[in-house]
């Protein structure tokens, strides 16, 4: 599989996210757009601080590992922080019009650029904390298995955390344009990346000789 057509992939499944997120953004009334992904920003942060400190104290990981992956997080959330602020203070085009709408501060287009480059992997990070956080639930009540009420916690925090970071990044990014198109893209990125794995996975066929049976004419000729 080819480098293009992982990053291919990778702007289908962010378009696919983001027609989501601009279809609900549609409910939201404009003037309150800022207000809400500012608070979904601060509960991002603040879940963040205390989803670290359950990764410390659980896991026991190295304080240095644990200051790389806290300034990693920090730096995909910075750019939505300054994000927020732009857009409270109307630094920010509308979100009710087209993306020809031009920004009107470079430096809000450079923080909106930042959001587009870690907005999935903070989403799926978030995603993926809610999926174990399900499973759980589903182990817990299904098959009784016993699970710690600190994993619960910490997933919990996990999923608010990146998904309201995630939230937050997406609505202040909505596309009108995107909810016109039909969601072939994935559809096709999806089904060609099945087909490749498909075809590493299943042998080709060889081909089994049948064996026929030979006559002669002479033979034939007797057996008349």
């Amino acid at each position: 599989m080819s480098l293009e057509t992982l990053i291919n992939g990778y702007k289908a499944v962010d378009q696919a996210v983001l027609k989501q997120y601009t279809r609900l953004g549609q409910h939201i009334p404009e003037e309150k757009l800022y207000k809400v992904t500012t608070r979904l920003g601060y509960t991002g942060n603040a879940t963040a601080v205390v989803l670290n400190s359950l990764l410390v104290t659980e896991t026991h990981i190295p304080f240095l590992l644990d200051l790389t992956v806290l300034l990693s997080y920090g730096v995909a959330l910075v750019g939505d922080f300054y994000a927020n602020i732009l857009g409270l203070n109307g630094k920010l085009p509308s979100q009710q019009q087209t993306d020809s709408t031009p920004t009107i501060d470079i430096f809000a287009e450079r923080m909106m650029n930042h959001n587009r480059v870690f907005r999935l992997p903070v989403f799926a990070i978030g995603a993926t904390f809610l999926g174990v956080l399900g499973y759980d639930v589903a182990q817990d009540t299904i098959y009784d298995h016993f699970i710690p009420a600190m994993e619960y916690v910490r997933d919990s925090f996990g999923a608010l955390s990146f998904l309201s970071s995630a939230s937050s990044m997406y609505l202040k990014d909505q596309d009108p344009k995107l909810l016109d198109k039909q969601p072939s893209k994935v559809k096709a990125f999806v089904k060609g990346l099945y087909e490749k794995v498909k075809e590493k996975l299943s042998p080709s066929p060889t081909p089994i000789p049948v064996p026929v049976a030979g006559y002669s004419v002479l033979e034939e000729s007797l057996s008349d």
